[in-house]
């Protein structure tokens, strides 16, 4: 992302453009909030990870896991977003490929209908769990697979102007990180990059070197 330079605020600008500025400064404080996973705090239920190593923690450990998955299937958003930052803490806090093997196409669901269903802070929290879920399987088949299911859905979301900045700013995210991962070739990725340019040329700077408004 380009440097940026303060910006001056003018009385002219269009909602569109500032829907696209508050996406960009969200996608910044999320990779910086994001950087370090290990800082998640441990308020969804999960032991630290030093606490995981024998056999007895390591069942309750999945069997929290196993809850939280069912949790996302919940009516309520209320209910559903919990979950989903479960699920994260979890995926970040240990990694989970044998586990996470057997379960990937009913957590992709899960993902799925969040970023269908849900606004604003659960598309959020869903993406992030979506590429998490990448993360955790490697450049295997079933990761490819995941992100050509997730792929549409997260453009989508990321290019829509009327949804939640937070929203748009984590599926930029999500999205750029399970290409870098699961991308096939190199013209896929060319493709994202392209897809996620127009997003963030917004913050580019002008011909004479200022900030854009």
């Amino acid at each position: 992302m380009p440097p940026r330079g303060n910006r001056k605020k003018k009385g002219g600008r269009s909602s569109a453009e500032q829907s696209d500025t508050d996406l960009i400064d969200d996608t910044a404080s999320n990779v910086s909030s994001n950087s370090d996973l290990r800082s998640l705090p441990g308020d969804e239920g999960f032991p630290p990870p030093d606490a995981v190593d024998d056999s007895e923690a390591q069942e309750d450990f999945e069997e929290k896991l196993r809850d939280q998955i069912d949790g996302t299937t919940q009516k309520s958003a209320n209910g559903r977003k919990p979950c989903l930052a479960g699920l994260r803490q979890a995926f970040s806090l240990k990694v989970l490929p044998d586990f996470i093997e057997d379960r990937k196409v009913t957590i992709t669901d899960c993902v799925e209908r969040c970023l269908k269903k849900g606004k604003g802070e659960e598309q959020a929290l869903a993406a992030s769990v979506g590429s998490l879920l990448c993360v955790q399987l490697g450049s295997s088949e079933g990761c490819e697979e995941i992100y050509n299911s997730l792929k549409p859905i997260l453009i989508t979301i990321m290019n829509d102007k009327s949804a939640a900045a937070g929203a748009r700013a984590a599926c930029a995210q999500a999205l750029g990180l399970v290409c870098f991962i699961a991308a096939g070739d190199m013209e896929e990725v060319i493709t994202i990059m392209s897809s996620l340019e127009k997003i963030f040329c917004a913050a580019y700077l002008k011909g004479d070197g200022t900030s854009p408004s």
